[in-house]
């Protein structure tokens, strides 16, 4: 099972910085799955989107959360 680290959390996905970019800068696709996530400061667990970012070029996956009302997660791969 791979493993994933969040990277951003808040109020404002345009504030997001995933792989050094505000990530919404960027097109994504929606790949229709789910992967497990854990928050690291409670270790709650959760299932999270994913979606793939084409940054300069390359292909990168990420996944994100809506944690509460308005507060979302980002995670990438370790």
């Amino acid at each position: 099972m791979k493993k994933w680290k969040m990277v951003w959390c808040g109020g404002n996905p345009s504030e997001a910085k995933v792989f050094s970019v505000y990530i919404e800068d960027y097109p994504t696709k929606f790949l229709e799955e789910t992967v497990l996530v854990e928050e690291p400061r409670y270790h709650q667990k959760f299932q999270a989107f994913k979606y793939e970012v084409e940054i300069d070029g390359q292909k990168k996956v990420y996944a994100t959360k809506e944690y509460s009302m308005g507060i979302y997660m980002y995670f990438i791969e370790e």
